[in-house]
Parts: C-alpha cells; sequence; structure tokens
C-alpha cells in the first residue's frame, strides 16, 4: 500500500502543483531554469526572476602562495552532488599538482563517504568535515578554485553563489542552474555532466597553469545580496497593489 500510494502521489503532483499555484498572483523563481521549468509544466501564476542574493565578505583574494592548486569541494557527500567524479576527474594527474579540500558531512551517506576516502587514499585529499554558514568566506578565501560536479539539475545553489562572491572561480556540471551564473573562462568552466574525462581536461590544464586560476579570481564575482532580494519583491508587492 505504501508503495501504490508513493506511486499515486507522482502521478498526482503536476495537478496538485497546479492547483496550488493558481491561487497566487505571482511567484518567484530564483534561477532562469527553475522559471522555464515551471512555465514548461503549466504554472499559472506568472514567474519573476530574482536570483538569490548572498551577504558575504567580499575581499579580493589574497596575494596566491606558490605551490599545489588548491581544489575545494563544498556539499552534501552524497552521489548525485558528484564528489566521487571530482576525484575520477584527478587521476593521472601528478599528485604534487594540486591539493582537495572536501567539505561536507560523512553521516549521511557513510558507504558513500567510506568508497570516497578509499579513492582518495593515494591522493592529496584532505576530508575537512563540515564548517558553520558564518565560515564561508574564510573557507572559500583558502581555495584557489572549487568544482560543483554535481550529476543532477541544481537551482543556483550557495555555495556556487557563495564561491562567486569571493572571487573563487568555480568548475560545473554543465547542468542548467548552474551555468547561467558563470562566464566561461572568466569566472568558471563547465563540464560533460557525470563525464570524469571531460572534468580531466579542464583540472589538468588548471594545475599546470595556475596564473590563469588566479587571473580568473579577478574577474570572478557575484554582487547580488540579500538586501536585493528584498527590494525584488517589495516591487513585486507594489506591482500588485501590496505596497
Amino acid at each position: 500500500p505504501r508503495l501504490y500510494d508513493y506511486a499515486r502521489s507522482v502521478i498526482d503532483r503536476p495537478e496538485v502543483f497546479r492547483d496550488a499555484m493558481s491561487r497566487y498572483a505571482a511567484a518567484i523563481a530564483p534561477s532562469r531554469f527553475l522559471k522555464q521549468a515551471f512555465e514548461a509544466n503549466g504554472c499559472p501564476a506568472p514567474l519573476t526572476l530574482s536570483s538569490f542574493g548572498v551577504d558575504i565578505d567580499r575581499s579580493p583574494k589574497s596575494a596566491r602562495r606558490e605551490g599545489p592548486l588548491k581544489i575545494g569541494f563544498v556539499g552534501q557527500l552524497l552521489y548525485h552532488k558528484g564528489p566521487h567524479i571530482l576525484l575520477q576527474g584527478l587521476q593521472y594527474i601528478p599528485t604534487e599538482l594540486y591539493t582537495v579540500e572536501i567539505w561536507g558531512s560523512e553521516d549521511q551517506s557513510p558507504d558513500y563517504a567510506r568508497d570516497l576516502r578509499a579513492v582518495a587514499r593515494d591522493m592529496p585529499v584532505t576530508f575537512r568535515g563540515t564548517f558553520a554558514p558564518a565560515e564561508a568566506a574564510a573557507v572559500m578565501a583558502e581555495l584557489d578554485l572549487l568544482v560543483l560536479p554535481s550529476t543532477w539539475y541544481e537551482n543556483s545553489p550557495l555555495t556556487l553563489l557563495k564561491a562567486l562572491a569571493t572571487h573563487t572561480p568555480v568548475v560545473v556540471s554543465d547542468v542548467e542552474g548552474m551555468t547561467e551564473f558563470i562566464t566561461e573562462g572568466e569566472s568558471g568552466f563547465a563540464f560533460e555532466r557525470g563525464n570524469p574525462q571531460a572534468l580531466h581536461a579542464i583540472l589538468a590544464r588548471l594545475v599546470r597553469n595556475p596564473d590563469m586560476v588566479r587571473a580568473m579570481s579577478l574577474t570572478t564575482s557575484y554582487d547580488r545580496t540579500e538586501k536585493d532580494m528584498a527590494l525584488d519583491l517589495l516591487r513585486l508587492y507594489r506591482r500588485h497593489g501590496l505596497g
């Protein structure tokens, strides 16, 4: 019966969604991807694009230290977030050219985390656990490059926006909801989703050209703040005679 209920819920969900959204005069989507997806699925409420804002220390990065490129992964240690693809993409790259810091809880999927550690055993990889949201700027400040190798759709993840805001170049899967926030070659690169060889090609070039990564940090930014989000909301209220 429970499996039937789950299946019935999936079947009914589009109609329930459309009925719920029909009750609103307007709605907000934080990415072009989500706006287009909702519209393609018959969302009856007019959708306004208003990207997430982040409040974070936007100080320029300090001068890059000599040594291997410092690569980071920040997120859930789950298959759909793709940290295994990052490790696979680093295979056959000389280990003296890079280090990796993996930030995320190993408690969500202990078996998956265990497998990640096994793959990383002979690599310069450190598992750092989690950090408080207030420490995000400090974590990003220590990274030369952030990799977000998600295997599924994303909707403007805050980790991505915080990286850009702190002038940290990124390499992301070519999934909608992330690629719309980067400029290829200026703030980051995109690779084919789920393809470690495609990621390898990018990382192999970057670890051998750390000056390129440093130059990208000077053209990497994200200016929207939480105040910008609030102002968008106020304008939406006024447009509908509510403010």
